[in-house]
């Protein structure tokens, strides 16, 4: 039985088709927000994966499932009111948009609870100390072109604004020292890329 119950099937399945496509959109466009495009995957089937690090570990992990609904009232439809498709598409890609957050922040959070690698703003003399123990507990990573792409940082509207005001209200010698750091950080980056692409013969003289 057809799952289309008005006259024009193939106009309700273009719709469907081109409203699918705009959501699928509307999730890329949220993607790239948190996780660069060069690190996204797709799996064609199966429910989990086994992930093998360096040190001989794996790690055991699985989907996790984001859903929304859309609803549209039968007086809007009566009324050919297609700004509540539109909206209700907002709606929805806004919702998705907010557990793909949630999963990434969650995973995020955990992931650096159980590495022990987390920062306490309460243990730093100021948010300008804090920022220097944060990003001098994160790696940098370079390309195999050797450009080097520094950390980004979320954060929460007000603690954003206090952080920028430690910043840019920081000594000449906090500044010093972090411009040492960034360099350490960024020469360090380029020697890992240097040693891995040595490990590939194709690479070259690259």
């Amino acid at each position: 039985m057809s799952r289309f119950y008005f006259s024009m099937t193939r106009g309700a399945k273009e719709f469907m088709d081109a409203f699918t496509q705009r959501l699928a959109e509307a999730h890329h466009e949220a993607t790239q927000k948190f996780v660069s495009g060069k690190n996204v995957h797709h799996l064609r089937h199966g429910a989990g994966w086994r992930l093998w690090s360096a040190s001989e570990r794996s790690d055991d992990d699985s989907f996790k499932v984001h859903s929304t609904e859309i609803q549209t009232s039968l007086d809007d439809i009566a009324d050919h009111n297609v700004e509540s498709l539109a909206s209700a598409m907002r709606r929805a890609a806004e919702d998705m948009e907010a557990q793909l957050a949630g999963s990434v922040y969650g995973l995020l959070s955990e992931t650096c609870e159980s590495s022990g690698n987390v920062v306490s703003a309460s243990s730093q003399a100021s948010l300008a100390e804090t920022f220097y123990e944060t990003i001098d507990k994160i790696e940098f990573g370079a390309d195999r072109f050797g450009n080097v792409q520094l950390p980004a940082l979320h954060a929460g509207k007000e603690v954003a604004i206090r952080m920028l005001h430690a910043l840019e209200s920081a000594s000449d010698d906090f500044r010093k020292r972090f411009e040492e750091l960034k360099e350490r950080k960024i020469q360090a980056a380029l020697q890992r890329e240097i040693e891995r692409k040595a490990r590939f013969v194709s690479y070259g003289g690259e």
